[in-house]
C-alpha cells in the first residue's frame, strides 16, 4: 500500500513548478526566468550608483528580437531593471522572460501592449550590457554638457518645458508665471518697497533644488528697484504677488544669472531657472540678498 504513496510528492513538485518559457533558462523568482547567453570581457558588475548602457529587444516567444519594442540608452540603477542589470557585466547579453504583466515596461521605457491578452502572454527582453558609467562619472559628464550651453539649447529647453507642460503658464515681460492667487490679501508690492520672500530655486525640469532661502532659515529681503540686489526676474516676479501670496516663476538667463551662469557654478550657462516664491510681511526677519 506504502508504494502507492510515492508518486503523491512528485505530483505535487510538479504542480507547484513552473514551466520555463524559455528554453535553457533558469527560474530567478515567481514568474521570471533568465538565461545569460554571452560573457563579456568587463571587470566589474555595476552597482546601485551606476548607470549602464542597454541594448534592449522586446518581443513575443518566436518573433524576432525588437519586434515589440527595440532601444539602445542609458539607464541609472534604483529602477525595476536592478535584478537582471545586477547579474551582468559590461558586454553580457541575456534574455529575460516574464508575463506583459509584470515586465517592467515604464522602467524600459517601451509602451504597454494594448492587444487583448497581452498582460497574461510572455515576453521576452534580450539585453546586452554595452557599458557602465560610475555615478562621479555621469556628473562629470553631466557638469561638462550643461557648460558648453549656448543659446540655442536654452531656447529648445524653455519650448519643450512650456510644450510639454500640463497646462499653460502666463508671461510677463519674458518671465512665465502660474499664481496661487487664493493665498495673500495684502497690498501690491510698490517700488522703492522693502520685500522679503522665501524663494527655492530649480533649473528648468529638475526635481531638487539648487538653493533655498529656508536652509538658511531666513528670508531674501531688499529694497524693490535698488539695483545689483536681486536678478531682473526676481524684481518682475514679487510684483505680482501680495503678502501672502506664492508663484511660480520661469525666468530666463537673460533676466537670471546670464550667459555666463552663476559665479558660483550652481547654475550654469544659458539656463532657465524656475523660482518659486512666497511673498512675506516686510518686517520679516532678514538675510543677505544673493
Amino acid at each position: 500500500m506504502r508504494r502507492f504513496l510515492y508518486p503523491l510528492p512528485c505530483l505535487l513538485l510538479f504542480a507547484g513548478c513552473e514551466r520555463s518559457p524559455l528554453e535553457g533558462s533558469s527560474r530567478i523568482a515567481a514568474g521570471i526566468h533568465w538565461k545569460l547567453h554571452t560573457l563579456g570581457e568587463g571587470a566589474r558588475a555595476p552597482t546601485d550608483s551606476d548607470s549602464v548602457f542597454l541594448s534592449v529587444r522586446i518581443h513575443v516567444p518566436g518573433a524576432a528580437p525588437g519586434s515589440t519594442f527595440s532601444t539602445e540608452r542609458w539607464y541609472a540603477m534604483g529602477t525595476d531593471l536592478d535584478p537582471f542589470v545586477l547579474r551582468m557585466r559590461s558586454g553580457d547579453s541575456a534574455t529575460v522572460a516574464m508575463k506583459g504583466g509584470t515586465l517592467p515596461w515604464a522602467s524600459f521605457l517601451a509602451p504597454v501592449p494594448e492587444e487583448d491578452g497581452a498582460m497574461d502572454a510572455w515576453y521576452e527582453a534580450r539585453l546586452v550590457m554595452r557599458a557602465i558609467r560610475s555615478h562621479a562619472l555621469s556628473r562629470e559628464l553631466q557638469a561638462a554638457l550643461l557648460a558648453s550651453r549656448t543659446s540655442s539649447d536654452e531656447d529648445s529647453s524653455l519650448a519643450r518645458f512650456l510644450r510639454e507642460a500640463p497646462a499653460p503658464w502666463a508671461e510677463l515681460k519674458g518671465i512665465h508665471y502660474r499664481l496661487d492667487t487664493t493665498a495673500g490679501n495684502g497690498a501690491r508690492t510698490m517700488f522703492k518697497e522693502q520685500v522679503s520672500v522665501h524663494c527655492t530655486t530649480f533649473l528648468l525640469g529638475g526635481r531638487n533644488p539648487v538653493d533655498d532661502t529656508r536652509w538658511g532659515g531666513q528670508p531674501l529681503t531688499w529694497r524693490l528697484g535698488d539695483p545689483g540686489q536681486v536678478v531682473p526676474g526676481m524684481e518682475l516676479a514679487v510684483q505680482l504677488l501680495r503678502v501672502g501670496d506664492k508663484g511660480s516663476f520661469i525666468v530666463p538667463s537673460s533676466l537670471a544669472f546670464g550667459p555666463q551662469g552663476a559665479r558660483t557654478g550652481m547654475i550654469p550657462p544659458w539656463t532657465p531657472v524656475l523660482f518659486v516664491v512666497e511673498r512675506l510681511p516686510s518686517d520679516a526677519p532678514t538675510a543677505a540678498v544673493h
